[in-house]
């Protein structure tokens, strides 16, 4: 019967990611540099650190990006649709990671993360369009995988992987820094302080090309760059870091529902839950402390976009589907029957 089922999701699962791409991909101005570029690495045979420039041309990435499409544009002689392809097969393995890691953390809870896995908006929007951001809830997902395993070598890969979500945006730092301190605090609870280091030493892998290359190359391309053109600029708007906090709460929810009464709902189901797990001490609280933390270095931008959350949508997921005793339980499936509604 579990045979059947599993069988079942990735079915879907596949038919929610690939279904009607060629009809209904994206591709405008990000997409189709994208695929120059791609071509061009193909073709020139040269491995290059420059990814997608922003439209503006005040932030530039990293090329991971290209280097995940490469092979599914191969296989489809770059056609325009080819890296949509390659997105819905990032988009199916995120997926099934996400099956994968709510069966570690609370297996009960199984057939009901399923549908929302298929079905979400942010998962099946981030799987079925190729863009740079659309890729960060793979990475962090395998790396809340590795970070809840005990060994060092899972620690040191928790800390790799998550730190390629900043090749992928550099506002994925801030959920990058919350998980770097989750560790830290547990890591000094059980006395294993060695646990962080090794987790250190993959996050600052993962970033160093940028770090060699901006010191190289003074003043930078990368790190350096992303600094000075942070587009902060709360006190020249008269607003607060509170007020934007609030709005982009907000916004958030509202990527989560797409639905104004949906988003209230999840709202006001989603306080009491947060109250009543400070309450019990639950450890879950963790990770939407990871998930606040993201929102609240957003705070400190300019404008706000909804692919600016995207390395906090995981952490949501495993905050709800942490595992409770008391009435926060009913007050975690309430949410999840919200999202899944949406």
């Amino acid at each position: 019967m579990r045979k059947v089922l599993i069988t079942i999701f990735v079915l879907a699962l596949l038919a929610s990611r690939f279904i009607n791409l060629d009809r209904t991909a994206r591709f405008i101005w990000d997409e189709s540099s994208d695929l120059v570029k791609i071509h061009q690495i193909f073709v020139d045979k040269q491995l290059t650190l420059v990814g997608p420039i922003s439209e503006d041309g005040t932030k530039i990435f990293g090329s991971l990006t290209y280097y995940m499409y490469l092979p599914f544009t191969i296989l489809g002689e770059f056609d325009p649709v080819s890296t949509a392809y390659g997105a819905a097969f990032w988009g199916v393995l995120t997926g099934i990671l996400l099956l994968y890691l709510t069966y570690k953390v609370n297996k009960k809870l199984l057939y009901l993360v399923a549908p929302i896995i298929i079905l979400w908006y942010p998962l099946v929007e981030t799987g079925r369009w190729a863009w740079n951001p659309n890729l960060i809830p793979f990475w962090v997902t395998l790396s809340l995988i590795f970070v809840l395993r005990k060994d060092n070598l899972s620690k040191f890969l928790s800390g790799l992987v998550m730190g390629l979500t900043i090749h992928h945006h550099f506002l994925a730092v801030f959920a990058a820094l919350g998980l770097g301190l989750f560790v830290f605090v547990d890591s000094i609870k059980k006395k294993e302080i060695k646990k962080f280091l090794i987790f250190s030493g993959g996050l600052l892998m993962a970033i160093l090309p940028f770090v060699i290359f901006d010191l190289k190359n003074p003043p930078g391309l990368f790190l350096t760059r992303a600094i000075y053109f942070r587009n902060t600029g709360v006190v020249e708007q008269g607003g607060s870091v509170f007020t934007n906090f609030v709005s982009i709460l907000n916004g958030t929810f509202q990527y989560f529902t797409q639905f104004l009464a949906l988003k209230i709902a999840l709202i006001v189901m989603t306080i009491p839950l947060i109250v009543s797990d400070f309450r019990e001490k639950s450890r879950g609280l963790w990770f939407a402390g990871i998930f606040l933390l993201q929102v609240i270095g957003l705070s400190l931008i300019t404008n706000f976009y909804s692919h600016y959350v995207l390395a906090a949508v995981p952490f949501f997921i495993v905050y709800l589907i942490y595992s409770r005793k008391t009435f926060g339980r009913y007050l975690a499936y309430g949410t999840l029957i919200v999202i899944l509604i949406s």
